[in-house]
């Protein structure tokens, strides 16, 4: 679980995880060619026990520059794991904490 912001003091919040695959446009950060596809992950708060917030998980990857979206998987991620997983996940989820998500796109495209 997130800790609470002074503006939202009733509110708890929880970190989920959006997987999929996207195609790059055009002055995307990672510099991938235009139409390439890339899997995906994005952490994205919610207050906690929310549905899973489709249209602002899409929102964010378009915002970066990616289109084609297509969202496979969603899951409450666990705070107290994630903080064991390999890098660059926990440093992740204490960015979607702070910033409210944190965007990784693999390297290795899609076929």
């Amino acid at each position: 679980m997130c800790p609470l912001r002074k503006e939202s003091a009733n509110m708890e919040y929880e970190i989920r995880t959006f997987i999929g695959i996207a195609s790059a446009v055009e002055g995307n950060a990672q510099n991938y060619p235009a139409g390439e596809k890339h899997a995906f992950n994005l952490f994205l708060k919610h207050p906690k026990n929310s549905e899973a917030d489709f249209n602002t998980a899409e929102e964010i990857i378009l915002e970066s520059k990616w289109t084609e979206i297509e969202l496979r998987k969603t899951a409450v991620l666990s705070k107290e794991l994630t903080e064991k997983s390999e890098n660059p996940f926990p440093a992740m989820y204490q960015a979607a904490c702070q910033n409210g998500s944190a965007l990784l796109i693999y390297s290795t495209p899609e076929v």
